[in-house]
C-alpha cells in the first residue's frame, strides 16, 4: 500500500462548486452514506453542462474522507459509453483528490496486466466502457486480451502449439507480428499481478469442459482457421473473454460505482438478461456490502420525456423510466404500485374537478415513491 497517498481535502473540492452543485453533492453524500435511512443507489439528473462531473467529484471526495480510516482500499469504478470520454472524466475526477492513483486499465479483461498497481494504492480510479468490458457477446476483443488469454491458457492447460496461436490470432492479419507479440508478452508489463494471473489460470484449469472445447478447436486450427470454423472460434474467444472478465471483476473492490449517461447502455440495468449478467455481477458485488461502503451513483442529462413520439425511434420513455426506477428501488411491488398511481393520476386529470380527491391520493403515492427521503431512490 502506498503510504504517500494523502487523504483529500473535501472542503477544498466543495468550495469550487456553485451553490446548486454544492447542495446536490452534499445531499447525494448524505443519502448514500450518513442518513439513518441511507440508500445504496442514487440518480442525479439535470440538463447538459450543469456540472454533473463536478458533483460526482465532490461526492467521491466526501466518500473517500468518510471511508478513509475504515477501508483498506477504495476503488472508484467509472463506467461511460465512450472510452476517450471515460479517460478524460476520470482524469478530471482524480484532480484535487489523490496523489497518483491507479487508472491505467480501460478494459476489465486487461486488469491482470496492471493490478499490481491497483494493490499498491489506497485510492484507485478504474474507467470502463460497457462495450469492451461488460457487454462482450461473442467479440474477439483487442489483441492484447487474446495475447493475455494465450499466456494464461498455456499456464492452465499446457496447450501452446500453432493451432492455439492461430485460433487466438483473431482479426490480426500479420501472423509473424502476432507470434512475435506472444513471446515474453507478460514481461512488458511491470505492474502485472502474477498472483492474480495464477489464480485465473487455476480457474481455467478446473474447467474441463472448456478445456476440451479449446483443445478440439485448436487441433482443427493447426494449419490455419478455416472458414467453416470462423464462427466457432469467435464464439470460443467470447466465452474465454467472458470467463476472464468474471475473474477480473472479482478482483475489484468498488467503494463507489458511477454510471455516467447510463441511458446509453440501459440494457445493462436489466436483471434478467444474459447480455447484462457481467454488469449485474458488478452491481450485485456492490449490493453484497450494502451496510458498509459500496454505493452506485447514476448520472444523466435528463433522459426522459413526458411522452414518446413517433420520431423517437426505438425509445420508449415510459418503459425506460420504469426500468430505471426498478433498478433504483429494486422492489417489484413498489414499481407496480407506482405504475398504478401514475395511471390513476393521469385518469384523474382527465376526469377533472370530480376526481380531485383521487388525484391527491395518486399524487401522494407518486411522491412517496420518488422523493429521496422516503423511497430509497
Amino acid at each position: 500500500m502506498n503510504d504517500a497517498q494523502q487523504k483529500p481535502d473535501a472542503a477544498l473540492v466543495l468550495a469550487k462548486l456553485k451553490d446548486f452543485q454544492l447542495r446536490t453533492a452534499q445531499m447525494v453524500f448524505r443519502r448514500l452514506y450518513t442518513d439513518t435511512d441511507r440508500v445504496d443507489r442514487f440518480l442525479v439528473a439535470d440538463e447538459v453542462g450543469l456540472g454533473k462531473t463536478f458533483v460526482a467529484k465532490a461526492v467521491i471526495a466526501q466518500a473517500i474522507v468518510h471511508l478513509w480510516d475504515s477501508a483498506k482500499r477504495l476503488d472508484v469504478v467509472y463506467i461511460c459509453s465512450n472510452a476517450d470520454i471515460a479517460r478524460q472524466n476520470v482524469d478530471r475526477l482524480k484532480r484535487d483528490l489523490t496523489d497518483g492513483g491507479f487508472s491505467d486499465v480501460t478494459r476489465l479483461t486487461l486488469l491482470p496486466l496492471y493490478a499490481k498497481g491497483l494493490s499498491s494504492q489506497k485510492v484507485n480510479f478504474i474507467s470502463l466502457t460497457p462495450g469492451t468490458s461488460l457487454d462482450i457477446r461473442g467479440s474477439q476483443g483487442a489483441w492484447r486480451e487474446r495475447a493475455l488469454l494465450y499466456t494464461i491458457l498455456v499456464k492452465a492447460w499446457g496447450i501452446s502449439h500453432v493451432g492455439a496461436r492461430n485460433l487466438l490470432q483473431g482479426y490480426v492479419q500479420n501472423g509473424d507480428w502476432w507470434r512475435a507479440q506472444l513471446k515474453r508478452f507478460l514481461e512488458r508489463y511491470k505492474n502485472r499481478d502474477e498472483a492474480l494471473i495464477e489464480q485465473i489460470a487455476d480457474t481455467f484449469r478446473k474447467n474441463k469442459e472448456l478445456r476440451e472445447k479449446y483443445k478440439s478447436l485448436t487441433e482443427r486450427c493447426r494449419s490455419g482457421v478455416r472458414k467453416k470454423d470462423n464462427q466457432a472460434c469467435r464464439d470460443l474467444i467470447g466465452e474465454l473473454r467472458r470467463s476472464l472478465a468474471e475473474e477480473c471483476l472479482n478482483r475489484l473492490d468498488p467503494a463507489l460505482v458511477i454510471l455516467d449517461e447510463f441511458q446509453r447502455f440501459k440494457h445493462l440495468l436489466q436483471d434478467n438478461d444474459e447480455i447484462s449478467s457481467l454488469a449485474q455481477q458488478l452491481f450485485k458485488k456492490a449490493d453484497s456490502d450494502r451496510n458498509n461502503h459500496v454505493r452506485i451513483l447514476l448520472l444523466s442529462a435528463t433522459p426522459y420525456k413526458m411522452y414518446t413520439r413517433p420520431d423517437d425511434g426505438n425509445n420508449d420513455h415510459y418503459a425506460d423510466f420504469l426500468l430505471t426506477l426498478g433498478f433504483l428501488v429494486r422492489d417489484k411491488v413498489k414499481v407496480e404500485a407506482f405504475k398504478r398511481a401514475l395511471s390513476d393520476f393521469r385518469e384523474s386529470l382527465v376526469d377533472g374537478e370530480a376526481a380531485l380527491d383521487r388525484l391527491r391520493i395518486a399524487r401522494t403515492a407518486i411522491e412517496h415513491t420518488l422523493q429521496i427521503g422516503r423511497a430509497h431512490v
